[in-house]
């Protein structure tokens, strides 16, 4: 196949996949002879040989929390793991291009294996439903919702104080992300960081359809707690539905939000407090509104602006 994508990569939000089949159908169009491997480090932790031209995607942070790393399942998608493997030096010499969508995560990476890589800003996904406060108002059961995924915190919803908005975790089916939940759990355990009576007020729910979380972004509030972050996209499908969002300000989810948003929060009774200043949480809808009038809705402009980048480049195109 011209693309090569793990289906059980525990580290790719969802919505990832849908991005690297758009890339793939674009890159047929154009005569590409080269091939796309959409999860890297996945693919290179289970021996792939790439003998022909190919561009990867990195979108595993370097810098996961240490406990983990230590899990035996992760250790060989962690810590920059995949990159000294023998495959990778291998491989290598058939890379044409590798991206990132984020500047912090392309400077560590380059400084890791010593060749360039390029950052990438794709466009927003379009969306059917967007939030409104009148829904959210008149709502008789306004919730602040994490869906659970990707390179986040899963239990945060848990840690944020009780208050007057219900709780709900959206959870990915799949036996590996039940697996990251466990292993979280226990880290926190033997911290004396969550006990099972947090779990009290917290309801949970299991997503097997990505087109259901429309709906959902429509009508409540987004809990986000990346440990690290390299695809953000199930920020831009908060942004696309205009959907305010309580998210720790990594340097990689500032780059894309800006300084000004005003729905970050370091700590979980600040999340708390801004989720019932209504006004605050109107504000963040306003700025996310106005971020989508300045983003590019056309995915034409994400690709060929990676195809010019490999042009300049010792390209195969």
């Amino acid at each position: 196949d011209d693309i090569l994508l793990w289906h059980d990569d525990p580290f790719a939000e969802p919505q990832w996949e849908t991005f690297a089949r758009e890339l793939g159908q674009f890159a047929t169009q154009r005569g590409a002879n080269l091939r796309i491997v959409a999860n890297l480090e996945a693919s290179l932790a289970e021996g792939i040989s790439l003998t022909t031209p190919w561009i990867g995607f990195s979108h595993v942070p370097l810098n996961m929390p240490g406990w983990l790393q230590e899990q035996g399942r992760w250790r060989r998608l962690l810590g920059g793991s995949p990159f000294s493997l023998p495959q990778w030096q291998t491989n290598r010499a058939h890379c044409r291009g590798l991206f990132v969508f984020c500047s912090d995560h392309a400077e560590a990476l380059q400084n890791l294996i010593g060749m360039p890589v390029t950052v990438l800003r794709y466009p927003l996904p379009t969306a059917d439903a967007t939030w409104s406060q009148e829904a959210f108002i008149s709502s008789g059961k306004r919730q602040i919702v994490q869906f659970g995924v990707g390179t986040q915190r899963r239990h945060a919803i848990y840690l944020v104080p009780d208050g007057p908005y219900g709780r709900l975790l959206l959870q990915p089916s799949g036996d590996m992300n039940g697996a990251i939940l466990l292993a979280e759990e226990r880290h926190l355990n033997e911290r004396r960081l969550f006990h099972d009576t947090m779990r009290d007020g917290v309801s949970i729910a299991t997503l097997t359809d990505d087109d259901a979380l429309e709906p959902i972004f429509a009508s409540n509030l987004l809990l986000i707690h990346y440990y690290g972050l390299c695809t953000p996209s199930l920020l831009q499908t908060g942004v696309a539905q205009h959907t305010p969002m309580l998210v720790n300000p990594l340097p990689a989810v500032v780059e894309y939000l800006g300084e000004d948003y005003p729905l970050y929060f370091s700590f979980y009774q600040e999340a708390a407090d801004k989720a019932t200043d209504l006004d605050l949480v109107v504000s963040a809808h306003d700025y996310l509104a106005g971020m989508c009038g300045e983003e590019s809705s056309d995915p034409e402009t994400l690709w060929n602006s990676l195809w010019e980048s490999l042009e300049q480049g010792d390209s195969v195109l």
